[in-house]
């Protein structure tokens, strides 16, 4: 009766029904559990879970994981299950579909991928000319940067450099999905790594050319050969070996290659044929975002159409503005922006979102107009999100955990994306303690946010921000944990330790010692449960019986155990008439359990010897599904040549560069094992 009216109450809620043959198409809701989604399409939870896990969602696997719509639409693809798509509304805005006569080919957008550490800003500094690399904290990139750059032939190119850190992948998914070639670049010396399969995978589903970049090839153990080995385990087949991806050897350092790899990725991003209105109302997107002190909020935008001028008024998500300064990559004030071109904007009325479109409008009334039509909308979303979450977690038993709070203070918008995906994904054993991000913002660390640190008992991270002096006079005085950190692995290790210290303690028990009761002793005196005191005189059969802290004791009668106490258990060990702390095999005790009285003679007393277990939170695996949760439009590979191609990364990238699987031999990577048992 109650899951009937939950189910009622559900469907109410969400104005559905359950879909039958020959109904009309549904309208799929913003955010499902699966559960509700069983319901909805009239599928078994288990169905729905399979479905997901064909679809290469493993992780949402329980009734209450939620569900986004656009992966509840691609499950409705594979259900046959007809859907309706939200619809565009005369008071909104978007960007233009249509490519007009008038479009031009555009300077293609590049963007360099690979695994951490592997070079791709030591090759960007030698074709700017500039030290980048140098001034990135713990020397890996962590955070989209992008720039031009004017070919001798003639020619122009945007090339995105994106973070190689595993805790990056929306920065990745989020560069690979606006350009029209991906350069991947694989160190000579390291060969193919995890990140660099994400890449690989990252740059085919969005359909993207890649041209294969093997850097550090100055190095003495530089291997290139061997990494075009590798390459070809992934399809990637370069040109010479009957392939179509140019493979090039580089060096940033020495600058070999570098002026052919240019040459090349030019020509390939020409032939995709790139075109756009180089005038007209201009549309952008924003790489980056953040505040500043003297300008305000600040938005790094890419022009994706038309001529981004200083006085346009746009609107980028529920934020809106009017361009007030345009400085392009060498940080100089120009009065527009073109095609291709990455500037920093200023004039924001507030943060904008990384990945919104910048659309500008007529005038000031127009934009103001479409926000407020957006923010209503949203509040609308978050209201009826809010409503059917509180519904399921009724009818939810909630296991007790441990509830961490914290807040985030970075540098960048990109900064908190990345670091709150990271929060979402840490897990604790058991999930019995969690870490929420109370609130996440950019700047630096203030007096008003250790206040409200204080007023709920959390930690404050901050990632490449300072501490106001006023802060952390506050920090001392409320005693607030303020944990700054530069490098994105830091971070992440501080969040693990601070969960693994909150964990509950287990016990491993293990036999020591065993002692058999020869005969009773009773005693006047009696125990805290008004008992009179037993002392069991016994022998010691094998090991040792200890009254020590750490020691347990279990009692069997006929091979079953009647009694168990593990803390402190003995409250007097007796040799003849001495007192001590533990007997050997071979010597007579007596021993007095206080609380305990019910001996017989021949039981059986085993010692317990208690040993704390080490638990730890680990830094979550990188999860590449988060691609298919963010641009699900491009995965539409058919899942047979998914599954074998993610079977084939994972058993590429668990060996060696000089490694072969061998027969008998497992293998642990992604979470997935795999065992060679055929040769």
């Amino acid at each position: 009766e109650e899951n009937s009216q939950k189910e009622l109450s559900v469907r109410q809620m969400r104005k559905v029904r359950t879909i039958r043959k020959g109904e009309k198409p549904m309208e799929i809701p913003l955010l499902s559990s699966v559960r509700s989604l069983s319901r909805l399409f009239a599928k078994s939870v288990d169905d729905i879970v399979s479905g997901l896990n064909d679809l290469g969602y493993s992780k949402l696997k329980r009734p209450t994981s939620r569900v986004k719509q656009k992966i509840a639409e691609l499950l409705a693809i594979n259900f046959n299950i007809p859907t309706i798509l939200e619809e565009k509304s005369s008071e909104d805005v978007y960007p233009q579909s249509e490519i007009s006569d008038d479009a031009e080919i555009r300077p293609p957008l590049v963007c360099v991928m690979g695994h951490v550490d592997h070079g791709k800003t030591t090759l960007i500094d030698h074709i700017r000319n500039t030290s980048i690399a140098a001034s990135e904290s713990g020397g890996i990139t962590q955070r989209i940067g992008a720039f031009s750059v004017h070919l001798p032939n003639p020619g122009k190119i945007t090339i995105f450099d994106t973070p190689g850190h595993a805790a990056f992948s929306m920065m990745r998914a989020r560069g690979v999905s606006m350009v029209d070639v991906s350069i991947l670049v694989v160190a000579a010396d390291d060969g193919i790594m995890p990140q660099t399969i994400e890449s690989i995978r990252m740059a085919k589903r969005a359909k993207v050319p890649i041209v294969v970049a093997i850097t550090k090839c100055d190095l003495s153990n530089a291997k290139p050969e061997m990494v075009r080995q590798q390459l070809m385990r992934h399809g990637m087949f370069s040109d010479e070996d009957g392939g179509d991806v140019q493979i090039i050897n580089v060096s940033g350092k020495t600058g070999e290659g570098v002026q052919e790899l240019l040459d090349t990725v030019h020509l390939l991003g020409e032939m995709q044929e790139p075109f756009a209105e180089s005038t007209g109302a201009a549309e952008a997107i924003v790489i980056e975002s953040h505040v500043d002190a003297k300008n305000g909020y600040v938005a790094n935008v890419l022009v994706r159409r038309g001529e981004l001028k200083i006085g346009d008024c746009f609107v980028v998500g529920t934020e809106w503005g009017k361009v007030q300064k345009l400085r392009d990559q060498d940080n100089l004030e120009i009065p527009s922006a073109g095609l291709s071109m990455p500037v920093s904007m200023t004039g924001l009325h507030g943060l904008a979102s990384v990945g919104c479109d910048v659309l500008v409008v007529d005038d000031e009334k127009k934009a103001r107009k479409v926000c407020e039509f957006r923010r209503e909308k949203e509040k609308r979303k978050q209201s009826k999100q809010q409503t059917f979450w509180e519904l399921e977690d009724k009818f939810e038993v909630k296991q007790k955990v441990k509830q961490l709070n914290a807040i985030l203070k970075a540098d960048v918008s990109g900064s908190i994306e990345a670091i709150q995906e990271f929060f979402h994904s840490v897990r604790a054993p058991n999930n019995e303690v969690t870490m929420t991000l109370a609130r996440s913002s950019i700047g630096n660390v203030t007096e008003g946010d250790v206040s409200f640190a204080h007023s709920i008992s959390a930690d404050i991270y901050a990632f490449g921000v300072d501490i106001t002096e006023s802060a952390q006079k506050a920090a001392k005085q409320h005693n607030v944990n303020i944990r700054k950190n530069d490098v994105i692995f830091h971070l992440m290790n501080d969040v693990t330790e601070q969960m693994s210290e909150n964990l509950e303690d287990v016990f491993t028990s293990k036999v020591v010692g065993r002692a058999e009761v020869k005969k009773l002793f009773s005693f006047g005196r009696r125990n805290s449960s008004g008992v009179k005191s037993v002392v069991a005189g016994c022998i010691v059969r094998n090991g040792i019986i200890s009254k020590k802290s750490g020691f347990g004791i279990r009692i069997l009668r006929d091979n079953v155990a009647i009694y168990e106490q593990l803390l402190k258990p003995i409250s007097s060990l007796r040799h003849f008439k001495d007192e001590t702390d533990e007997v050997h095999s071979g010597q007579e005790c007596g021993i007095d359990f206080g609380l305990f009285s019910a001996f017989e003679e021949g039981d059986l007393i085993e010692c317990l010897q208690q040993t704390k277990a080490e638990r730890r939170v680990e830094i979550p695996e990188n999860n590449s599904d988060l691609w298919h949760s963010l641009f699900p439009s491009y995965s539409n590979t058919s899942q047979s040549d998914e599954s074998s191609e993610e079977e084939f990364c994972q058993i590429s990238a668990a060996n060696s560069m000089n490694g072969e699987i061998h027969e008998g031999e497992t293998l642990q990577h992604s979470g997935v094992l795999m065992s060679n048992s055929s040769g």
